[in-house]
């Protein structure tokens, strides 16, 4: 279910801005980058994507074998590594030691301007580790046309209800 709510989202955005820059961003979550860092077997791997146009952001992302199960996770920023930044977006976590994270929002052109600049991150809060057990750099992987997202889009929801048969 979670999947195809990320699906939908990302194909709502690249409709809304077909025209738009979309910045793609990949990074992986582990307890090694939490502030102070975490001696956890928790890692994860989150992904988001930016509309520069409209200054929405999607995050999504998956996180396994943590210590104790999740029960919140953020978007933060303006933050370096190594430094604890204000939580911007509140994302949907599922409360398990395995699971996913995702949400959407809208940002400040100063917020846009810090993600570009690898300035937030993403963590996963547990119950063991309430300020954090696994954080992640948002760091951008590329810029991509929007109608490659709609079809990125389009093969997940696909994949994923193949799967479901």
């Amino acid at each position: 279910m979670a999947a195809c709510k990320v699906s939908l989202a990302f194909s709502l955005l690249t409709v809304a801005g077909a025209r738009a820059e979309l910045v793609s961003f990949e990074f992986p979550l582990d307890g090694a980058q939490e502030t102070p860092p975490v001696d956890t077997p928790g890692f994860g791997l989150g992904r988001v994507v930016l509309d520069t146009d409209t200054r929405l952001v999607i995050i999504e992302g998956e996180f396994h074998d943590l210590e104790s199960v999740a029960v919140a996770s953020h978007l933060h920023g303006l933050a370096p590594p190594g430094q604890a930044g204000p939580a911007v977006i509140t994302l949907t976590v599922d409360f398990a030691t395995d699971g996913m994270f995702f949400g959407e929002g809208t940002v400040s052109q100063e917020f846009v301007d810090g993600l570009l600049a690898g300035m937030t991150y993403v963590n996963v809060h547990t119950l063991l580790h309430q300020g954090g057990e696994i954080r992640g750099q948002v760091v951008p992987a590329a810029t991509m046309p929007a109608a490659l997202v709609v079809l990125g889009a389009r093969r997940r929801r696909d994949s994923t209800s193949e799967s479901a048969t």
